[in-house]
């Protein structure tokens, strides 16, 4: 199944992809606030405080959860906010969504990616140093 099969059937069962990877920016536009806030705080929590490991990915998963629960309720709840006059305008609005959030993902793996080669290139640098200078 190609990348836009995908998409169309993420479309037919409403899954809102927009809501699902922008998680705390598109709550916050659709006035959903509080979890927006809550989204924050869980993602930098383990970047601020030393946390336990076991703790970490609790708050990993519940950060999964906060995405999947507003990728799977964010179109009811996008309609429900009042922020748009008809469906075609929700529509238009929410394919740009879809588009952001594929967008966002692209560059996330990108990013990801080259900064994981960079990482290992400067281990394996620091090894051959090592070995070199332990002479």
């Amino acid at each position: 199944m190609g990348i836009f099969e995908e998409l169309k059937y993420l479309e037919k069962i409403n899954f809102n992809i927009g809501a699902f990877v922008l998680t705390p920016i598109w709550c916050f536009v659709h006035g959903e606030l509080f979890s927006s806030i809550s989204m924050i705080i869980l993602m930098i929590l383990p970047y601020v405080f030393p946390i336990p490991k076991a703790i970490y990915i609790i708050v990993k998963i519940l950060i999964f959860l906060f995405s999947l629960y507003y990728g799977i309720k964010g179109n009811a709840i996008a309609m429900n906010c009042e922020k748009y006059k008809d469906k075609d305008e929700f529509e238009y609005f929410n394919k740009k969504w879809t588009f952001a959030g594929i967008i966002s993902l692209i560059l996330y793996f990108t990013f990801s990616s080259i900064f994981h080669n960079v990482n290992a290139g400067f281990s394996i640098f620091k090894i051959g140093i090592d070995a070199i200078t332990s002479y």
